[in-house]
């Protein structure tokens, strides 16, 4: 009879508890990392050729807007400095010819399959239609003047339904004149007036699609409180407002994953789908962004080189890492999650989000930088929660 073995038990015994112990944060964190929506993980990754982080200087900058195109070939900049949207090539780490547009382009959306971009072109009153397989400008569709509410296209947004929806500004330099949204039917080309802004900033206001196309958010900073207003592409209607009891930035607002987010300077405000509040965090930036599944948010220090990474289920800061420069209004998240981008003073930066697993105490980032702000600040890698019943009641609420 051959003699047992204790050391094999032993082992076997240390490979089920470490199994069981290990395991799941294991399978939370891979999970997270690689994203657990069906659409994320039929993104495809980003394959950066340059290291990240890396800040990429562009000539005309101050940009005004950037996104990502799905497969995560081609970063789109709007550069409203020399009429053009440059064409950014993530594979090869350089400059493609740029897209000839309008006057002063802020603002672009694009379509799905990716083979369309609508340009605003805020310095006249025009929408430029490009195809992104030539990358050339096709034509212009017109926008209706109105003396009083504008004809200067500002931020677009594309639903589902075949409409698109965009601001409008009554002088190209924004700084005068009633707004509104307008309604722009993709199929037709024809434009329509569908709501009143009344007395904001044309240029403190945004709109943002969810990642479905099911719902478009309106942010409208205008005022000293802003408003954030929802509308519904199945009913095609304007369904939901709330006047949020704060300034909210026009950059920082996301919508993924049955989350609605909205960040200040000092806080970030997440909301259900009826635009009721479900929690606030106490940090907040110039822009954010969402992950597809609705659980981080990404938002960008407005005060200092710092990315701050947000669980918008518990409501809290999960871990703030430094980055090369200050991150400012536009900001978009590619569609596999793994690759940041963000307008700088001089261009650009792309960053590697980090992935922190939900409940667990590793994250997968360098530790939590340490700075004169740190303090007042309160970043830490896990955090704490910090919920509030509405905004006023945030002790660090300011006016």
């Amino acid at each position: 009879m051959t003699p047992r073995r204790p050391w094999i038990s032993r082992v076997r015994l240390l490979a089920l508890v470490t199994l069981v112990l290990v395991g799941p944060a294991l399978y939370e964190y891979s999970r997270t990392a690689t994203g657990s929506s069906v659409g994320r993980a039929s993104a495809a990754t980003c394959a950066s050729a340059v290291n990240l982080p890396a800040s990429i200087p562009i000539d005309g900058a101050p940009l005004a807007s950037g996104q990502f195109d799905e497969s995560c070939h081609y970063l789109y900049l709007a550069n409203p400095n020399r009429n053009r949207i440059e064409a950014y090539d993530v594979t090869t780490g350089s400059l493609d010819s740029p897209i000839a547009v309008g006057a002063g382009p802020r603002y672009f959306a694009i379509t799905p399959d990716g083979t369309t971009m609508y340009v605003s072109n805020s310095g006249e009153n025009t929408i430029s239609v490009v195809d992104l397989t030539t990358r050339i400008e096709l034509r212009r569709l017109v926008v209706p003047p109105d003396q009083y509410r504008g004809d200067n296209p500002g931020s677009i947004a594309l639903a589902n339904n075949g409409l698109a929806m965009f601001l409008t500004k009554a002088d190209p330099l924004g700084y005068h004149g009633c707004c509104g949204v307008m309604e722009l039917n993709l199929t037709t080309e024809t434009i329509r007036w569908r709501e009143e802004l009344g007395n904001s900033h044309p240029d403190a206001s945004s709109l943002v699609a969810s990642s479905d196309g099911s719902s478009i958010m309106l942010v409208d900073s205008g005022t000293n409180w802003g408003f954030v207003q929802a509308y519904d592409s199945a009913s095609d209607s304007w369904v939901h407002v709330n006047p949020m009891m704060d300034f909210v930035n026009p950059g920082g607002v996301s919508a993924a994953g049955g989350r609605e987010v909205v960040a200040s300077f000092y806080h970030t405000y997440v909301l259900e789908d009826d635009l009721t509040l479900a929690g606030t965090v106490d940090v907040g930036g110039w822009n954010i962004a969402t992950s597809d599944d609705g659980r981080f948010g990404y938002a960008f220090d407005f005060e200092d080189p710092l990315l701050h990474v947000i669980d918008l289920v518990r409501f809290l800061e999960v871990i703030a890492v430094p980055v090369p420069e200050r991150g400012y209004w536009g900001v978009d998240l590619s569609a596999s999650g793994d690759l940041l981008a963000s307008l700088t003073a001089t261009g650009f930066m792309l960053v590697a989000p980090p992935h922190c697993a939900p409940g667990r105490a590793y994250c997968n980032a360098r530790p939590v930088v340490a700075d004169a702000g740190a303090a007042h600040r309160g970043l830490r890698c896990p955090g704490r929660p910090r919920a509030y019943p509405d905004a006023r009641s945030n002790p660090r609420h300011r006016n």
